[in-house]
Formats: structure tokens, sequence, C-alpha cells
């Protein structure tokens, strides 16, 4: 069995109406490399899918779904304040072991040396069949 974990699409940082293009510039380039640094962290938010499909192996819950994570990233580009906001699993050890595992990645210091919201950013965690 194959394990599937995937960023649906990127996320959306507020946009501030009266920054300058070059801050709107660098503020495109950060949630890019946001999505990228996500996207090198898979396998380790994998860990976690695993961890959860072998504690429900002899359940017959659903297993496959969407979770959606928003959280800060602080002047030292750290993850803080993570909340999963969409959780069709409601499952205690997913979500901690996510949480610890994005509280673990180091993001680039904010462009404006100031805590960055990453709000709805979606992951396809699905079992596939080879």
């Amino acid at each position: 069995m194959k394990i599937s974990v995937q960023v649906l699409f990127v996320f959306l940082l507020p946009f501030i109406a009266n920054t300058k293009t070059t801050e709107r510039e660098d503020k495109n380039i950060y949630k890019e490399q946001i999505r990228r640094t996500i996207k090198d962290s898979l396998s380790d938010i994998r860990k976690c899918y695993e961890i959860f499909l072998d504690a429900m192996k002899n359940s017959k819950t659903n297993t496959d779904g969407k979770v959606v994570l928003s959280w800060d990233i602080d002047i030292h580009g750290k993850a803080q304040n993570i909340k999963m906001k969409e959780d069709p699993f409601k499952n205690e050890t997913l979500k901690k072991c996510m949480t610890e595992t994005l509280q673990k990645v180091q993001f680039l210091k904010p462009p404006d040396g100031q805590i960055t919201a990453v709000e709805d950013f979606p992951l396809l965690l699905e079992k596939t069949k080879k």
C-alpha cells in the first residue's frame, strides 16, 4: 500500500492593499518558500499519517481526508500557534504528531521581520493502491 500526502493548493496570506510593489513581490516569494518548505517536510508528515493508519488498521473508520492547518511563523522562522482547522479524523495522536512535526520545521525568517500568519494550508491524506 502506498501512502500519499499532497499539498492541495497554495494558501493565501492576508493581502495588504497599501503595500508597495516590491513588498508584495517579497510576500509572494515568501509564500512560495513556505509551500516548498512544507513540501520538503512531507516525508515527516507522511510518517504521522502512517502511525495513524497503523493505529486504525482494525477500524472501519475512514482514513482518507483533507486536513487544513493554520499557524504563525515567528521572526526566527519557527511555527507557533498551530491549529488544525479541519480534521475529519478527530484523532489526537495524528494531531499531536503533525503539530510536533510542524514545530520542528525551520522556515525562512519573514522578509518584513514580523510574525507571518499562514491560513488554511490544506493537506490531502490518502492511501493509494499501486
